[in-house]
């Protein structure tokens, strides 16, 4: 008997199968990330994977309870191209017999003999990608399944991005997300941080939304995705590092890497302090991006609490015990603040500050200062009448 199928636009044949008579498929984009790099796998290995998979148990009670509704789709040979998932659940209620129902059986379409590579794409993009649809695959499964049809040349960019309703250049990110994700992978066994790399694919898959986001930075992205150069590899290790040490929390916070990236003190602070043991890895992200969103109005009203806490030590008669700590630091914030600007404006402030100190100077100051300081202020003032007179001498 046959049938039309509306998703194919083709007739496919109607049948029953015995459970025995139909094989799962090894490279089922719905378990590939659950699978090892065994070429070797047996019909029970993609068992235990598919009873791993999220949906398992709900649909397990499902057909329990109201048996199969939707045939699956095979080959002519059996194997298993769509509903890999329903054989193993209802293999699992026929061993467990435990109720009158008959689960020995599944119901198939039986896909024509020369169907392309390029119908096979269709059903399974239709089935688990269009966003319609109560059964989609998890993203690691649906970029992984991207990837490989287009490395196949089974399909064009166009065409799929057609079929799912998004455009060509999504296709294409989420082709090189998902090959980002495979360096992670790469990553976690250079490292040797998981023993198997079973272990490896697990954390790539629970880790995938940070590593989308690490992918989609507007600066760092670009350079990490693409990653040929030693300084692009360093970079992009930190981020892998970063990302399976659980450095953040919120994939949300990811996006602020860029901004960090500008300001070597706070990745400094980032990358080393997030691989201590005992940091509070989410309260260092957020003091971090806090950081990147001060204002200079913020910065300013900081300095006038500073201000105001130092006039009020001092109209308290308290003395400084680390007076010159004290100087060196608001110095040092100084010369950051001047150093940020244009060229040689540091040069002109330390200049204009020192006039203005010198015009403040008593006789006493003079008085109470040793030959060597006073030495310097010849040399400063002799300095500047010969600089003054060769500057007067070109402009004559």
């Amino acid at each position: 008997m046959k049938t039309f199928d509306k998703i194919l636009s083709m007739d496919v044949e109607v049948g029953t199968k015995n459970l025995d008579e139909v094989h799962l498929w090894s490279e089922n984009p719905r378990i590939i990330e659950l699978l090892s790099d065994d070429n070797h796998l047996c019909e029970e290995d993609l068992e235990r994977a598919i009873r791993k998979t999220k949906g398992y148990k709900k649909l397990k009670k499902d057909i329990a309870k109201r048996g199969q509704l939707d045939n699956i789709y095979i080959k002519k040979d059996g194997t298993v191209i769509e509903g890999a998932t329903r054989v193993v659940v209802l293999r699992d209620l026929n061993s467990e017999n435990s109720s009158d129902k008959d689960f020995s059986k599944v119901n198939v379409f039986i896909l024509p003999k020369d169907i392309s590579e390029e119908d096979i794409a269709l059903l399974l993009i239709e089935i688990h990608i269009v966003k319609t649809r109560a059964n989609q695959w998890s993203r690691f499964a649906q970029y992984q399944y991207i990837n490989k049809i287009l490395k196949d040349n089974s399909v064009t960019q166009e065409f799929i991005a057609e079929r799912i309703g998004k455009s060509a250049s999504f296709v294409s990110r989420a082709n090189s997300t998902y090959e980002f994700v495979m360096s992670y992978i790469n990553y976690l066994k250079k490292e040797k941080i998981f023993n198997d790399s079973d272990s490896c694919k697990k954390n790539a898959s629970d880790k995938f939304t940070m590593l989308e986001e690490a992918s989609r930075i507007s600066v760092l992205g670009a350079r990490i995705r693409k990653a040929t150069t030693s300084p692009d590899i360093q970079l992009r290790d930190q981020i892998f590092k970063m990302i399976s040490n659980g450095t953040f929390t919120d994939h949300r916070n990811i996006r602020h890497l860029d901004k960090i990236h500008q300001k070597p003190e706070l990745w400094s602070s980032l990358t080393s302090a997030s691989s201590l043991p005992n940091v509070d890895k989410k309260t260092l992200v957020s003091d971090i991006i806090n950081q990147l969103n001060i204002s200079e109005t913020d910065i300013l009203n900081s300095l006038c609490r500073i201000n105001s806490l130092i006039d009020n030590h001092i109209l308290s008669d308290n003395e400084f015990n680390n007076e010159t700590e004290v100087l060196n630091k608001l110095n040092n914030m100084t010369s950051k603040i001047v150093a940020n600007t244009t060229p040689f404006t540091e040069r002109k402030y330390n200049l204009i500050t020192a006039i203005d100190k010198l015009m403040d100077i008593s006789i006493t100051d003079i008085e109470d200062m040793s030959d060597k300081e006073k030495r310097k202020i010849d040399i400063f003032i002799l300095n500047y009448k010969n600089m003054n007179e060769t500057i007067d001498k070109f402009k004559n």
